[in-house]
């Protein structure tokens, strides 16, 4: 038989400032850019050639929220 009990705060070595929901290297918007992506989940990769002011995310990260995915600036 399992006890029901509540969790209340969090320890103090836990990062509360949360997800941005957007990658850092995306937020270089004032200049042409080349990102390398990789699905850590399914192994897929892409190269993605970011125009400035682009901001959006990898297609394949929009549409499957649960995976994780890697960004890094390969320029």
């Amino acid at each position: 038989m399992s006890k029901t009990s509540n969790v209340v705060g969090a320890a103090d070595n836990v990062d509360k400032r949360g997800s941005t929901g957007r990658p850092p290297v995306l937020d270089a918007v004032d200049e042409h850019r080349i990102v390398e992506v990789t699905c850590l989940t399914c192994g897929l990769e892409d190269q993605l050639m970011l125009e400035p002011g682009r901001t959006r995310p990898w297609e394949h990260d929009a549409s499957n929220a649960s995976h994780v995915v890697e960004y890094w600036r390969s320029d």
